[in-house]
């Protein structure tokens, strides 16, 4: 979300002779790194689901065995 306002704060600068076309780049360089963050996370979970379906946990009844339904 911080991204997003920093580029549309940006976008909203006027264009001066230096930067012609403005800072509307900034736009494209936040979606860049929106989409990389996004494909980094991604990547972290499916390494996350890999290693608990090749390492799986015995599964621990607790309380939940215990306790009776109540009709």
């Amino acid at each position: 979300m911080g991204l997003a306002w920093f580029a549309t704060a940006q976008a909203e600068r006027p264009a001066n002779a230096r930067k012609t076309f403005g800072y509307h780049r900034v736009g494209t360089l936040v979606a860049l790194i929106n989409a990389i963050t996004l494909i980094l996370i991604t990547v972290w979970i499916l390494y996350e689901a890999v290693q608990r379906f090749a390492h799986p946990e015995p599964i621990q009844p607790g309380s939940v065995a215990k306790k009776k339904l109540i009709c």
